[in-house]
């Protein structure tokens, strides 16, 4: 049996069932520049990193088939708590499926969740991303005996920023596409052209990262990327 743990804020939280998948995505960095003579290269860059998205379902009763019974077993509002809780924390947290080899410091990204209409059950999307920490370059400053004159070296990164609208949730959109039951590009339903609608979920690193409602804010389903646009 697969067991997924994740550790965050000083609590253990084992998933009482499995997502239908685990995918770990990651892609690369690198850049393509065009120089006079030589045509296209390609600048290699170290690959971004890994994203893990998962969902799933926090059910609200417990049954022998599911992977966290007894005192692992929790009602919905306590994993609703604990993923809220993490993400506010601003901490990282600690991804560990042994099955899989999977051990790796993340963040939360990314966490909604849905009440499922006639039950109590709670269906959830989030998103993992690998955590690396950042390292601080101490910097020595000389004095010139001859001059008096302080000076040092240093190096200054100045962030890439993308000033384009993009999209993202809570976006109005113009959606032409095949609406699916799930992110992982399951349960294919009907095709939009052109219809106007909105974002109100992500699932980052899935087939279709994003969910669409209707402007009054009823559920439709998920989309591939390039089925969207902004409105």
């Amino acid at each position: 049996m697969v067991n997924i743990y994740i550790y965050a804020n000083g609590k253990k939280c084992k998933l009482p069932v499995n997502p239908a998948q685990i995918e770990c995505a990651r892609e690369g960095d690198n850049q393509s520049v065009n120089i006079v003579g030589y045509g296209e290269r390609t600048i290699i860059q170290r690959p971004k990193l890994r994203t893990i998205p998962l969902d799933g379902e926090f059910p609200r009763y417990e049954q022998d088939s599911y992977n966290a019974k007894n005192s692992y077993f929790h009602m919905p509002k306590w994993y609703i708590s604990f993923f809220e809780g993490w993400q506010s924390s601003l901490q990282a947290g600690r991804l560990i499926c042994a099955e899989y080899s999977i051990d790796m410091t993340v963040t939360l990204e990314a966490f909604s969740y849905v009440r499922e209409g006639g039950t109590e059950d709670v269906s959830y999307v989030m998103t993992l991303k690998e955590y690396v920490p950042m390292t601080v370059q101490q910097i020595a400053i000389k004095t010139s005996s001859s001059s008096g004159k302080k000076t040092a070296t240093k190096t200054q990164t100045t962030a890439r920023t993308n000033t384009s609208a993009k999209v993202a949730v809570g976006s109005n959109v113009v959606v032409s596409g095949t609406l699916y039951k799930t992110s992982r590009k399951n349960g294919a339903g009907k095709t939009l052209k052109n219809y106007k609608g909105k974002i109100n979920l992500q699932a980052m690193g899935a087939k279709c990262p994003w969910h669409i409602v209707t402007p009054a804010g009823a559920y439709l389903g998920w989309v591939e990327d390039k089925a969207v646009k902004l409105a």
